[in-house]
């Protein structure tokens, strides 16, 4: 999550929010676009039991977007995750990069693809080709996942989860993320522990 405040816990939303921008709290799965929306990167895992609706963007436009939002908020999500939206901010020259890469890789993974299909490499081989596990990474990057969340009692920064791993090494709390942190060996290793980073 990219900002210009200091945030240390994310608030709730009011529930009575009229634009798509104000129904939840936006998040990531690229940090440089995070840092797109400000100098401030927090990042942050969604609780392992968050009720996420999954929407395609597919180049929808905005006001489609909204719509999926609003009406997955009514059904009682507290979160979706739009896959493949098409980067919104960050550092031009990263994305222009990533483009010309994924422009000069094209033709190698189109090879491999043949050989799979062809039967003279196994999808195995083809999925974990250095050249295809770049290519992923790279559209990745630039059509990022982008996650909406209404219920922020779902998310917790990495300084929340930190601080809940030292309560669990330091007394006998009896909070159920509290006992999971005791698991771990050390609080970074927790934090990676609660899911994908979104930032």
């Amino acid at each position: 999550h990219g900002t210009n405040e200091d945030i240390k816990i994310f608030s709730p939303k009011t529930g009575k929010e009229k634009m798509a921008g104000e129904i939840g709290t936006y998040f990531t799965t690229n940090i440089n676009e995070a840092g797109g929306f400000g100098k401030n990167i927090i990042e942050a895992r969604l609780d392992k039991n968050t009720k996420i609706k999954q929407i395609y963007d597919n180049g929808k436009p905005d006001k489609y977007i909204a719509e999926e939002l609003f009406s997955a908020k009514n059904e009682g999500y507290d979160a979706v995750e739009i896959v493949g939206r098409d980067i919104q901010r960050g550092k031009k020259y990263i994305l222009q990069s990533a483009k010309k890469e994924i422009e000069e890789l094209g033709p190698k993974v189109d090879k491999l693809a043949d050989e799979f299909i062809n039967g003279k490499i196994t999808q195995k081989e083809y999925e974990n080709s250095k050249e295809f596990l770049r290519y992923q990474e790279l559209i990745n990057e630039i059509r990022p996942n982008h996650f909406v969340v209404f219920n922020t009692t779902k998310i917790k920064t990495k300084s929340q989860l930190t601080e809940i791993w030292n309560k669990a090494n330091k007394n006998n709390a009896d909070d159920a993320l509290i006992n999971e942190a005791k698991k771990y060996k050390s609080a970074e290793e927790f934090v990676k522990a609660q899911g994908t980073p979104v930032y």
